[in-house]
C-alpha cells in the first residue's frame, strides 16, 4: 500500500518527468516486493516467536532445576545441623564419662592408698598379736610351772 502511494508520488513528482502513469510491470513489481517483505515479516515473526517458547521452556526448565538444587540444600543443610546437634551430644557425652573416669581414678588411687595403709596396720596387728600370744603364752607356762612347785 504505502510504498505504491509513494513510488507513485515520486515518480509522478520528479523534475522532467510529466504525470505519467506508473507502468503496469512496475506496480507488479512493487506489490510483489511488498508481498515478499509481508512474508519476510512473518517468518521472521514465527521464528521470534519460536525461539521466545524455546527460551519460556529452557527458563522454565532452570526453574525446575533450581527449586530442586534448592530442595536438596535445604535437606543437606538440614542434615548437618542433625549431624552437629549430634555431634555436640556427642561432646557433652564425652565430657561426662571422661569426668567420670576421672573420679573413678581418683578414688581408685585412693582405695589404693587405703588398701597399702590397711594392709600396712594389719600386718602391725598381726605382729602384734603374735608378740601378745607369745608373751601371754610364756607367761601361762611360767604360772603353770610356778603351780607345780
Amino acid at each position: 500500500g504505502n510504498l505504491k502511494i509513494h513510488l507513485s508520488q515520486t515518480l509522478t513528482q520528479s523534475p522532467g518527468v510529466q504525470a505519467m502513469a506508473v507502468p503496469v510491470d512496475l506496480q507488479q513489481l512493487a506489490s510483489d516486493k511488498e508481498r515478499e517483505l509481508q512474508s519476510l515479516r512473518q517468518q521472521h515473526t514465527q521464528l521470534l516467536e519460536q525461539a521466545i517458547q524455546a527460551s519460556k521452556h529452557d527458563l522454565l526448565q532452570e526453574r525446575k532445576r533450581l527449586q530442586q538444587l534448592q530442595s536438596d540444600f535445604e535437606y543437606n543443610l538440614s542434615l548437618l545441623e542433625q549431624r552437629d546437634a549430634e555431634l555436640s551430644r556427642y561432646d557433652t557425652t564425652f565430657s561426662e564419662v571422661r569426668s567420670t573416669v576421672s573420679g573413678l581414678v581418683a578414688e581408685n588411687s585412693e582405695l589404693k592408698v587405703q588398701l597399702d595403709t590397711l594392709r600396712g596396720e594389719l600386718g602391725k596387728e598381726r605382729l602384734a598379736q603374735q608378740s601378745l600370744k607369745a608373751h601371754y603364752t610364756t607367761r601361762v607356762e611360767q604360772l603353770q610351772s610356778q603351780m607345780e612347785a
